[in-house]
């Protein structure tokens, strides 16, 4: 990225979200979120928490922002978010405007928690996505543990909103088109101003990685929310390019709710609530767990035999 615009990123001093603009937008996606995937949202847990905290959520989809400024209306959320957004001009206006502030990805950057700072002492709510990037698999993804330093330097209350379903009904391997389903959202307290203080780095850590874990295939193998749609699997090959039948690379394809091995002719069918049934006893019935098999399988065959 060249270093003229990392500086104008490094620029851009939060506000308060546009109150009209804010408004506006959230009505119009939460109209759409009601109408596409039924969100039902629980903020009961914090209704008596008042501002300043700091917000932190699963990034279990590429629309979680919306989810987040739908779900917590009428608090006025100011997201970190990822600094590319930043380089068009009028795209760059406008989230400035909703008040979202840049944050260079997988790097420190200072001046993202100087603005973090600055949403708290306006007694405003900033909103972080700790895993760094949105769900390829369903499942949560990593979380680096210099986020409990973060928190301690804020010392304000933590909140989590922890969103499910929005892998289904949106998953990062086809955005092509959505699949209306259900999405709920449940904000709760994870810790006191008081518990940042007084709690060690590895208890709050892990505090958070509790409060944000989500499996959104097993979360669907107890509540049975059915997507619309007959295009299940297209741009899951993405993911699982390695047939758990025979083991051939890159033989997977997808069409329609089906996923077939051009190599063995392995079949694996997407049911309406995202679970797998195959052709062989090798199947796995959830992606989430055909990952984690490819994953072992490829770590096997990088580690050396002595």
């Amino acid at each position: 990225m060249p270093k003229a615009k990392q500086r104008k990123n490094k620029s851009v001093i939060v506000r308060r979200p546009n109150r009209v603009i804010y408004a506006i937008a959230a009505a119009i996606v939460t109209f759409l979120l009601k109408a596409i995937y039924r969100i039902k949202v629980d903020t009961s847990a914090i209704n008596d928490l008042r501002p300043p905290y700091i917000l932190l959520c699963n990034h279990i989809s590429n629309i979680d922002f919306l989810i987040g400024a739908s779900a917590m209306y009428p608090q006025r959320l100011n997201f970190m978010t990822a600094a590319l957004y930043f380089q068009n001009p009028l795209l760059g206006r406008l989230l400035t405007l909703m008040g979202c502030f840049p944050k260079q990805q997988f790097t420190a950057d200072p001046s993202a928690i100087r603005n973090m700072m600055r949403v708290i002492q306006q007694g405003g709510v900033p909103v972080l996505y700790p895993a760094g990037q949105s769900s390829f698999t369903g499942q949560d993804t990593l979380i680096d543990p210099s986020i409990a330093k973060l928190l301690r330097l804020a010392s304000v209350p933590v909140v989590a909103l922890k969103t499910e379903g929005a892998h289904m009904g949106f998953p990062k391997w086809n955005m092509k088109r959505l699949r209306p389903s259900r999405i709920t959202c449940h904000a709760y307290p994870i810790c006191t101003a008081e518990d940042v203080q007084s709690m060690g780095d590895d208890g709050l850590y892990g505090k958070v990685v509790e409060a944000l874990a989500f499996d959104d295939y097993e979360w669907q193998r107890v509540h049975r929310i059915a997507a619309k749609g007959s295009r299940r699997t297209e741009g899951l090959e993405q993911l699982l390019c390695l047939c758990p039948a025979c083991e051939q690379e890159f033989t997977i394809q997808a069409a329609g709710s089906r996923l077939h091995c051009t190599h063995c002719g392995h079949t694996a069918e997407m049911d309406a609530y995202g679970l797998l049934h195959g052709s062989t006893p090798a199947a796995f019935d959830t992606p989430t767990g055909w990952y984690r098999w490819e994953t072992a399988h490829y770590r096997q065959l990088m580690t050396p035999e002595f």
